[in-house]
């Protein structure tokens, strides 16, 4: 039923609240390009997790006002402080033993009961051949309030996700890890990724000198927290480490390449610095002025219709579900809200068929309709079939008439008195013609009949049949027109 599906969406906003900021973009796809209609950029007052979510909500809205933001649908980048990450070795098993280790190490890992979290899990594969699974979990309170916060705003979420694992190259490859740091204004992000699977997430903070005028970074703080970290791999892991991409702009950013060079050439690491976009990305060209960002690369993963790495929205009990969970101890209560679903799908299905039937009904009864058209468009069709046997689409006869004159010359010398235009019996698509004339001389009325013969392919088997009389003289000559070769 083509009235159900939906077009995808030519625009998306995405929207980050890392660090107390509000960082929204509005992303415009246009065929196989996506460009930024308006930006976003402002310190929230509230807390999400300490405010009424209803403040928060009102002082999100705002801020999109104010930037004159109206669109309602978004993409979240949930703040990174609240994602939990358990990196675990997965064993040789059997894979329906797998959902139960993972549970396992799950309860291991995380400081909060696992009903109380939001669990995304993706499994991968090291360098080295063995078999991981890294499992991030997010309080399922903070996500309430988040999505609370979201509706006070008047805004409708379409994923939670973690920004940075969106970022150009931050996700790694099958053969090499990735370092990505992200410069934020009071701390700094950090992710290590190998084979597209995240294994270490951290929020680096206190790394700004405060007490120094120009709040310079202090990339030793960042570089022991990084070779900390990094030590808690397993080595497979480590040795495939081959990049530190800082990701930023900000005068920041380039203290903190500059303080870190020196520092991981000894660890075989290189510092890369991620200003732009590399090319396409997402399935498409995006033209970005100000630089690479989490809620920028979410939006536009978005319009590429590109799946999410870590989903982390809750899916939205339809109205069926909601009744079949409440009554879901009774089994009668169940059966009969089942059969009740059933038999209205099964009416609105007939009340559907029997509105469309009298819409096109209408529409073809009516005063401007279609059955007047189509009863003029028949009798039209009816008269062309009757007279169709008289009617010759080629103009056979006025084609010859037009190549005769052609042939014959201007100034009156040889002219036709009759000329008899006749199908051949036969079965071939000929037809023969005769005619008849006077000419003054000779030579003349011989050129004409070779004028025929000669400039038109459409003629064949010319032939002078009578020629008598002295002047005027009388002639009479036939030829056949068409092409004798076809049936």
């Amino acid at each position: 039923m083509k009235w159900i599906q939906k077009k995808p969406p030519s625009t998306a906003l995405g929207l980050s609240l890392e660090g107390g900021r509000l960082e929204a973009v509005l992303l415009n796809r246009t065929n196989g390009s996506a460009s930024v209609l308006k930006t976003v950029s402002s310190p929230l007052t509230l807390d999400l997790l300490h405010n009424e979510t209803d403040l928060v909500g009102r002082e999100i809205r705002n801020l999109l006002d104010a930037g004159g933001i109206k669109e309602r649908r978004c993409v979240v980048a949930e703040p990174q402080t609240w994602a939990l990450i358990v990196h675990s070795v997965v064993p040789e098993m059997e894979a329906a033993d797998l959902p139960e280790f993972l549970q396992i190490e799950a309860e291991r890992g995380f400081p909060y009961p696992l009903d109380e979290l939001q669990i995304a899990t993706v499994q991968h594969k090291s360098p080295g051949g063995d078999n991981y699974a890294t499992q991030i979990g997010v309080p399922r309170q903070h996500l309430s309030r988040l999505d609370a916060a979201l509706a006070a705003a008047e805004l409708k979420p379409l994923s939670f996700s973690i920004a940075i694992t969106s970022l150009p190259g931050a996700m790694g490859d099958e053969k090499h890890g990735t370092i990505t740091l992200v410069v934020g204004e009071t701390a700094v992000r950090l992710l290590i990724s190998v084979g597209g699977a995240p294994v270490a997430l951290r929020t680096l903070e206190g790394v700004f000198d405060t007490e120094s005028p120009e709040n310079r970074i202090q990339s030793e703080l960042i570089f022991r927290e990084l070779r900390v970290t990094i030590g808690q791999l397993a080595p497979d892991i480590r040795e495939s480490l081959r990049v530190v991409q800082i990701v930023g702009t900000t005068p920041a950013a380039r203290q903190l390449a500059d303080g870190l060079q020196p520092r991981t050439r000894a660890l075989g690491l290189a510092i890369e610095q991620v200003t732009a976009y590399p090319g396409p990305q997402f399935g498409m060209q995006l033209a970005a002025p100000g630089g690479v960002s989490g809620e920028l690369s979410l939006a536009a993963q978005f319009l590429g219709g590109k799946q999410m790495p870590f989903e982390f929205l809750a899916p939205k009990p339809t109205f069926l579900e909601q009744m079949a969970s409440r009554y879901s101890s009774r089994r009668l209560a169940s059966v009969g809200v089942t059969a009740g679903a059933v038999a209205l799908i099964v009416l609105f299905m007939f009340v559907f068929q029997q509105v469309q039937l009298y819409r096109l009904r209408s529409e073809w009864d009516g005063k401007t309709g279609m059955k007047p058209k189509v009863a003029e468009l028949k009798a039209l069709q009816d008269r062309t079939r009757k007279f169709r046997p008289w009617y010759d689409e080629s103009m056979t006869t006025l084609t010859i008439l037009k190549r005769m004159t052609e042939a014959f010359p201007e100034d009156g010398v040889v002219s036709a008195k009759s000329i008899d235009i006749r199908k051949s019996g036969d079965a071939r698509n000929v037809v023969t013609v005769t005619c008849s004339g006077t000419t003054r001389d000779k030579d003349a009325l011989l050129k004409t009949v070779a004028k025929l013969r000669s400039t038109n392919k459409m003629v064949s088997d010319v032939n002078v049949d009578v020629i008598r009389g002295l002047n005027p003289m009388q002639f009479t000559f036939n030829f056949n027109w068409g092409d004798a070769s076809k049936p």
